[in-house]
């Protein structure tokens, strides 16, 4: 250490004098025992001494020990309540943690699940809160008989009914409910706050979806939203000067590098950094950096751990954290000397799942009791002072916000408690271990060179060999194989914008095994390689034609410009083609991924990887013009099917539902909201072959909107997932159109203001700009740097995205697909034609 630095009784007398201090406010003196202010500043002292806030410590001499560290459960389902925790800590300290998450509520009796929207989220909003609000929850605190917990955390989430950022009234409020939040954490054994950042589609830190009913550009944007970080630091030190900031992500959460969604080939461009979900939270974090006092500790959670086991992956990801965020953050000098990382491990990984965490059969789960001990001590020895678990309806004790049984359905399904056997196993995480451990075995044999595959389809001819070498990478901590699908979730293997040279990976040959070429592995692993597409392959059905895989394939790709999909998979070992029309375009770059899983024995692409189409099609070529590919008016209907009004002819047919007769004339189709949809089958001329498009809908919801769990459904879309169209979305009153282009984190929406009258909805792309009009008026718009997908889909008409059996639900005259933009007179003139002629009406 420094020997300038603070010595541990300096730090600590210095603390207790500020407590001291603190303490002679009111009567609160009267509810905080002096051992309990103690003991916490003695905890605090060493976290400070430790952190490397306070010393000349360097973050690599803090990682690959877990001497002094901790264990402490954040988030998950069974956060206690202050009353609960008060009753019950001699129950929760069973579990061999060092702290826990606190809810600190100014009403018990009144939150629910606090994984809704019930008010538990009131900290970082203007709904005003007041110290006397909480002097129960104080009181609690310290009042609660502590003996092994003694590194706590207030749960804190900026989530609810956030401000806007350019609000300065609303945010006096929120800056004055952060100073309430300090005050709690000063007067109690809590050590400090998490900070959730999390939100559906980015919520308030979402730039594109906040900028798109006009208003500052995104550089104005950022800087306000990083005066409001450095306000809200200052406010929360000037009260807790000690507090510890756990977040959930760091700077790198905005990373377009690796972002699912994100186009292949535009990570470094300033308009794909600004279309990120989370495009603001990097200038949020800087702020709270420039405004963190000098005994405060700031802690990226780095949650995208979850999964992980192996220690090597942890650093990994701490290294790319580290790197990512550096590239993210205005103040590198701040970021490098302030913040500290903290790995997170879910041990009941996707317990959210049916069939995925059964606590009954604890060696057939994903974290089996040996996984875990070897887990949590490679997490805590990856992290600076302390590692952190979370949980779904996994729970470590009986729920208390609001009391709920274990085995009771809750949301997720039900709530089950972890057997004793997880609890030795996260007592066993502080022992010795070997940090070079694996869940699985390498693979130690010797194989001869694949056969020869037989050639495809004679009727199929070859566009395009694809290359020799691709690069390679197993996936992190060779995952138990029936994980491979969820897991590959929480990794960076199949990102569009993953930099491979920079990533560990390496170049392999297909057309071989990778033990062969020095992989001793068993598990589940990537390969990756780049190609740009020849003249062929414009305007017709394609394939990639596979000669092996050993065993299971998973095939996926990116033209430049595009976000990942999915085209399909192949378990059979055998020659096997996947249709991958759109996935390669005349001239443009495509990244191919391929997901190998081999459970034992040889493994890899052991063959040749091909596009091909078929020697008997013709290649499409739009006719030159601006026009209709879709023109559908259901009151043209005979026999379930519904004449194409366009020279596209792309006839529809209704399943499952029927056409209805309206009170003034006119007919439209009911959707039933269960199985209800109308289907127009794939053609060539319902791709947008110029980065163009509008999507035309006459739609009335017909009454309540049922909600359901699924988020999206489709209302028109020319996908079988969350892809381009309009969408209703169910999952929360009240609903919202939506027009996705590329997925949900490019969207518009509008809120449906009455579930009875009939909207006009129009989206439109003009090859940079999405905009969305109901009923003649533009509603919102953005920039979309992805361009509408080119693909084998039907264009559907209700359905639900991912659940054929929640349907969206109402009534629809009249739907068309253009394969240009319509303007906002043309529009405007499209509806008043037809609400002339009484289309809409009830």
């Amino acid at each position: 250490m420094d020997a300038t630095g603070p010595t541990v009784g300096s730090l600590i007398s210095s603390a207790s004098r500020t407590k001291e201090k603190a303490f002679n406010h009111g009567n609160i003196v009267a509810i905080m025992p002096p051992m309990t202010s103690l003991a916490k500043v003695q905890c605090l002292a060493a976290f400070v001494l430790l952190s490397g806030c306070a010393v000349s410590e360097s973050a690599a001499e803090r990682v690959g020990t877990v001497q002094g560290k901790k264990i402490v459960k954040l988030y998950g389902l069974d956060k206690p309540s202050t009353a609960y925790l008060k009753k019950h800590v001699a129950e929760i300290e069973q579990v061999p943690l060092d702290g826990i998450c606190v809810m600190v509520m100014t009403d018990e009796a009144r939150p629910g699940d606090t994984m809704r929207r019930d008010g538990n989220y009131l900290w970082f909003t203007p709904i005003p809160l007041r110290r006397e609000d909480f002097r129960r929850n104080v009181r609690d605190l310290n009042e609660t008989n502590f003996q092994r917990l003694n590194f706590n955390f207030m749960y804190y989430a900026a989530r609810g009914r956030n401000a806007g950022w350019f609000d300065d009234e609303a945010w006096k409020q929120i800056i004055e409910n952060t100073r309430v939040a300090g005050w709690v954490i000063r007067q109690t054994p809590l050590v400090g706050m998490t900070f959730d950042c999390e939100y559906s589609n980015g919520g308030i830190w979402n730039y594109a979806r906040l900028s798109s009913r006009a208003g500052p550009d995104f550089e104005a944007y950022c800087a306000k939203v990083r005066e409001r970080g450095r306000q809200w630091a200052r406010a929360l030190c000037a009260e807790a000067h000690d507090v510890i900031i756990c977040l959930s992500h760091g700077h790198w959460v905005a990373s377009p590098d690796t972002d699912w969604w994100g186009a292949q080939g535009q990570a470094g461009e300033a308009e794909a950094r600004a279309g990120q979900s989370y495009a603001l939270y990097p200038s949020f974090l800087d702020g709270v950096l420039e405004g963190l006092g000098p005994r405060a500790t700031i802690v990226d959670g780095c949650e995208n751990t979850y999964p992980y086991m192996v220690y090597e992956t942890f650093m990994q990801f701490r290294r790319w954290a580290h790197r990512e965020s550096l590239a993210l953050t205005s103040v590198p000098e701040l970021l490098e000397s302030r913040m500290t990382y903290a790995m997170a491990t879910w041990p009941g990984f996707r317990s959210d799942r049916e069939g995925m965490w059964d606590p009954a059969k604890p060696d057939a789960n994903f974290f089996t009791p040996t996984n875990l001990a070897h887990g949590l001590h490679n997490a805590m020895a990856a992290s600076d002072r302390f590692a952190w678990i979370w949980s779904g309806r996994d729970i470590w004790w009986p729920m208390s916000v609001p009391p709920a049984k274990a085995g009771e359905k809750h949301n997720w399904g039900a709530l089950r408690i972890y057997p004793a056997v997880y609890r030795d196993a996260m007592a066993g995480s502080r022992e010795p271990r070997d940090l070079s451990w694996r869940p699985i075995e390498r693979d130690r044999g010797e194989y001869p060179p694949p056969s020869r595959s037989p050639d495809p389809d004679p009727t199929f001819e070859v566009l395009q060999e694809m290359p020799g070498q691709w690069w390679f990478n197993p996936e992190p901590d060779n995952v138990l194989f029936k994980y491979a699908e969820v897991y590959s979730g929480w990794t960076n293997n199949a990102r569009p914008n993953l930099d491979e040279s920079r990533s560990g990976w390496r170049r392999l040959n297909i057309e071989d095994y990778w033990e062969r070429q020095g992989v001793p592995y068993d598990g589940v692993a990537w390969y990756r390689v780049r190609v740009t597409a020849p003249p062929s392959v414009q305007g017709r059905r394609i394939w990639l034609a596979f000669g092996g895989v050993a065993d299971q394939a998973d095939v996926f790709a990116a033209p430049r410009g595009m976000p990942m999909r999915r085209l399909g998979s192949d378990g059979s070992g055998k020659p096997f083609m996947i249709d991958a029309t759109g996935a390669f375009l005349p001239g443009r770059e495509t990244l191919v991924a391929v997901r190998v899983i081999n459970p034992g024995g040889p493994g890899g692409i052991r063959s040749y990887v091909r596009i091909v189409g078929r020697k008997d099609e013709q290649s499409y070529i739009a006719p030159p013009g601006e026009y209709a590919v879709l023109d559908l008016d259901f009151a043209e209907t005979e026999d379930q099917r519904v004449p194409d009004r366009s020279d596209s002819r792309n006839h529809a047919s209704l399943t499952s539902c029927r056409t209805v007769d309206l009170p003034r004339g006119g007919k439209a189709v009911r959707l039933d909201g269960t199985s209800g949809s109308v289907l127009v089958e794939a053609h060539p001329s319902l791709n947008a072959w110029e980065p163009k498009r509008t999507w035309e809908l006459w739609y009335s919801p017909g009454g309540r909107i049922p909600i359901s769990p699924i988020v999206y459904h489709m209302l028109l879309t020319k996908n079988t997932t969350y892809g381009d169209g309009l969408y209703l979305t169910q999952n929360v009153e009240p609903q919202q159109i939506m027009f996705l282009q590329g997925g949900p984190e490019q969207a518009v929406e509008f809120t449906i203001p009455d579930v009875r009258a009939w909207y006009h909805i129009v989206g439109t792309y003009d090859g940079r700009t999405m905009k969305l009009y109901i009923n003649g008026e533009k509603v919102g718009s953005r920039r979309a740097p992805i361009p509408p997908a080119i693909n084998s889909a039907q264009v559907r008409i209700g359905g639900g995205a991912i659940d054929a059996n929640r349907c969206a639900p109402g009534l629809v005259q009249k739907a068309a697909i253009y394969n240009f933009a319509l303007t906002s007179a043309q529009i405007r003139a499209r509806y008043q034609e037809l609400t002339r002629a009484g289309v809409g009406e009830p």
